[in-house]
């Protein structure tokens, strides 16, 4: 799950749901309108000054 390292460095403040079309990673309109995970995404941030991925 994505979310919860977003969340960790407060990227975000909730877990998203796809179901609910509030995730940070899905953002195709057919994942929207399926109501499911199509391409895997991936993220980065910056978090107590880590970088991840580094």
């Amino acid at each position: 799950m994505i979310e919860r390292p977003l969340i960790a460095v407060g990227v975000t403040d909730e877990f998203g749901s796809v179901e609910h079309g509030r995730t940070q990673t899905d953002t195709l309109a057919l994942e929207r309108q399926h109501k499911v995970t199509i391409k895997p995404a991936a993220v980065w941030f910056v978090g107590d000054g880590v970088s991840v991925p580094g």
